[in-house]
C-alpha cells in the first residue's frame, strides 16, 4: 500500500470527526456556493473520469473481471454523461424558480419564488459491486448543488483495487477542503456514523441500511438508502420469447448477477415455459462463445465468501435435478458458470428454496411456470416491496396490471436494466428496496433544500383593510370570504379573463391602450 492511500485509509474517529469539522469549516466560509466553484469542480471531475480511465478499468478487472468495455458503458460513461449534464444544466437548476402568487400576496406586491440551496455537508458511502458509478454518480449531484463531501469508498474487505484506486486518484484531483474521499472497513463506517452530516446517502444491503437510519435518527439527519430486494421478471405468452430470453439473461448476468436491479426469479407462462429454457441457454452460448469461463465479457464473484454463498444455493437444486443448465464453479477463480434453475409448476419446491430466501446476486437464472397473472401479482405483493418489476409482454393489458397491482421502486416493461442509461428517470427503492431517488437532475433537488421565498413591496398592500384586526368592520370578512375561497382551476380562469376584459375595457375608456401597449413592447425588448 503506498503512503498517498495508507493516510486517507482506516482513520480514527478522531480524525474522521476532524475531517468532517474541516469539510464543515470549509461550507460555511461559502467555499461551494458559488457557481465559479461549481463549475472548476465539476470540469476537475470531468477531466479526472478521462484522464485516469484506463486505470479505473484496470481495478474493476481485478476486482469483478469487468472488460474495459463493460467498465466504461456500465459505470465510467453514465458518471461522465451526469456530469455533462450538470454543466448544461447548472444554472437552469440552481437559479430562483419563479412560481405562481395567490391573490392575498399579489394585493401586497408579492413576488414567489423557491430558491435552490445547499445542505451543507453530505456523507456518501459507496458499494462494492459497481464501485465507481454507485460512490461517484451522487456525487457529481452533491457538487452541483454546492455542498462539501465526505465519501467513504468501499470496503477493502471487496473491491480493494476500486476503493485504493479512487482514494488515490480523488483526493489528488479533488480540494480536499471540500471532497474529501476515505477508505476502510466497518470501524471507519462506525466513526461517520457518529458525526452530524446533513444528508447520508448510501447504497447497500437492508442491514446496512438500517443502521444508518438508526445512526441519522440521533441527528435528525435525512437519508437516501439506495437498498435491494428481490426484483421479479414475468415472461407473459404473448411476448418474443427470443427476445425476452435476450434481454432479460443480459440483465440477470451483468456482473456476473452482482447487480441490485437485475430480474431476480422469473415468472414464465406455461406455454412458453420449456421455450424461454432453450432460448436462454442459446443466448447463453451466444454471448460467451460457448465458454463463459474463458471468455472476456463474463465477470467474477467479488471474493471467496460471495463465492461459497452462491454455490451454496445450488447445492440442493443440484441434488433435486433442477438444475437445466451451467452449475459448474472454480472457487480459486471465483468463477462460477451461469445456471438455468428449473422449478417446472413446483411452487411449493420454488417458494421454499433458499434460491428464494434473499437476493440471489450471483450467476443464477430461477425459474417457475404459472397461468394465472392474478397469482404471480398476489405473491409479489405478499412480499417486500421489489427495486423493479420486469414484464416482457406484447400484451398491454398485462403490462398495465403489473404497472397498477404492483408496487415497486421502478420498473421496466419489456427490458431489463437498460433504463438506468436515462437520467430523466429517477432511481430508487420503495418500501423495503429504498428510501429516496436519484440520478440526473434529481440528484441535484435530494442534496438541494428548496427553500420556498415571498418578496413583498413595504410600500403597497392592498389586502391591509381586511388583514388587521379588528375584524368587525363593515363588508371585512365578506371581502376576506371572496379572496379566500377556494376556486377550481376553471372558475379562476374565467376570473382571469373577466378582470382582463374588464382592465382592458377601462384602459380604451380612459384611452391608454396605446400607452400600455408601448410600454409592454419596450419591456419585452429589455427582457
Amino acid at each position: 500500500m503506498s503512503t498517498s492511500i495508507a493516510q486517507h485509509q482506516n482513520l480514527s474517529e478522531a480524525k474522521v470527526a476532524s475531517i468532517v469539522q474541516g469539510l464543515r469549516k470549509s461550507f460555511l466560509k461559502g467555499t461551494t456556493r458559488s457557481r465559479e466553484w461549481r463549475v472548476k469542480t465539476l470540469r476537475t471531475f470531468q477531466k479526472m473520469m478521462i484522464e485516469k480511465r484506463s486505470e479505473f478499468q484496470a481495478a474493476l478487472k481485478a476486482d469483478l473481471n469487468k472488460s474495459p468495455e463493460q467498465s466504461w458503458l456500465t459505470e465510467l460513461n453514465l458518471v461522465e454523461q451526469d456530469i455533462q449534464l450538470a454543466l448544461d444544466h447548472l444554472d437552469e437548476w440552481s437559479n430562483p424558480t419563479s412560481v405562481n402568487t395567490d391573490i392575498v400576496n399579489i394585493l401586497g406586491g408579492g413576488q414567489s419564488e423557491i430558491h435552490h440551496e445547499p445542505l451543507g455537508v453530505i456523507a456518501l458511502y459507496g458499494a462494492w459491486n459497481y464501485p465507481f458509478i454507485l460512490t461517484l454518480q451522487p456525487l457529481v449531484g452533491a457538487i452541483a448543488a454546492g455542498n462539501c463531501v465526505l465519501v467513504k469508498t468501499p470496503s477493502p474487505k471487496y473491491s480493494k483495487h476500486s476503493a485504493e484506486t479512487m482514494l488515490r486518484i480523488c483526493n489528488t484531483y479533488f480540494d480536499q477542503d471540500t471532497i474529501r474521499f476515505i477508505g476502510g472497513g466497518r470501524e471507519v463506517t462506525q466513526g461517520m456514523f457518529k458525526c452530524r452530516f446533513d444528508h447520508a446517502f448510501l447504497t447497500g444491503s437492508v442491514a446496512n441500511g438500517k443502521r444508518l437510519a438508526r445512526a441519522c435518527a440521533e441527528f435528525l439527519t435525512p437519508c437516501t438508502l439506495e437498498l435491494g430486494g428481490k426484483s421479479p421478471c414475468i415472461i407473459d405468452k404473448s411476448c418474443n420469447v427470443a427476445t425476452a430470453a435476450q434481454r432479460a439473461t443480459w440483465g440477470s448476468l451483468l456482473n456476473s448477477g452482482q447487480t441490485c436491479i437485475r430480474p431476480d426469479y422469473n415468472f414464465v407462462h406455461r406455454d412458453v415455459a420449456e421455450e424461454f429454457i432453450q432460448e436462454t441457454i442459446k443466448t447463453l452460448k451466444s454471448f460467451h462463445s460457448g465458454n463463459s469461463k474463458t471468455s472476456d465479457y463474463y465477470g467474477r464473484m467479488i471474493n471467496h465468501g460471495a463465492w461459497d454463498r452462491v454455490t451454496g444455493l445450488l447445492e440442493p437444486e443440484e441434488k433435486a435435478g433442477r438444475i437445466r443448465y451451467g452449475g459448474e464453479s472454480d472457487r480459486d477463480g471465483r468463477y462460477i458458470q451461469p445456471t438455468i434453475v428449473d422449478y417446472a409448476n413446483d411452487w411449493d419446491a420454488f417458494v421454499s428454496s433458499p434460491i428464494m430466501a434473499d437476493e440471489v446476486f450471483g450467476p443464477i437464472i430461477p425459474v417457475v411456470q404459472y397461468t394465472d397473472l392474478d397469482r404471480v401479482l398476489e405473491y409479489i405483493n405478499n412480499h417486500e416491496k421489489p427495486l423493479v418489476a420486469h414484464v416482457f409482454t406484447s400484451n398491454n393489458k398485462v403490462a398495465e396490471d403489473v404497472l397498477h397491482y404492483t408496487s415497486s421502486g421502478s420498473a421496466c416493461v419489456n427490458d431489463a436494466m437498460i433504463w438506468m442509461s436515462n437520467h430523466d428517470l429517477p432511481f430508487g427503492g420503495v418500501g423495503n428496496s429504498g428510501v429516496g431517488a436519484y440520478h440526473g437532475k434529481s440528484t441535484f433537488d435530494l442534496f438541494s433544500h428548496h427553500k420556498s421565498v415571498l418578496k413583498k413591496s413595504l410600500l403597497l398592500d392592498l389586502a391591509a383593510p381586511w388583514r388587521y384586526p379588528p375584524y368587525n368592520r363593515p363588508l371585512q370578512m365578506t371581502l376576506v370570504g371572496v379572496l379566500q375561497y377556494p376556486y377550481s382551476g376553471l372558475q379562476k380562469s374565467i376570473l382571469k379573463w373577466t378582470f382582463y376584459i374588464l382592465f382592458y375595457l377601462l384602459a380604451k375608456k380612459w384611452g391608454i391602450v396605446g400607452v400600455l401597449r408601448d410600454f409592454a413592447v419596450q419591456l419585452l425588448g429589455m427582457l
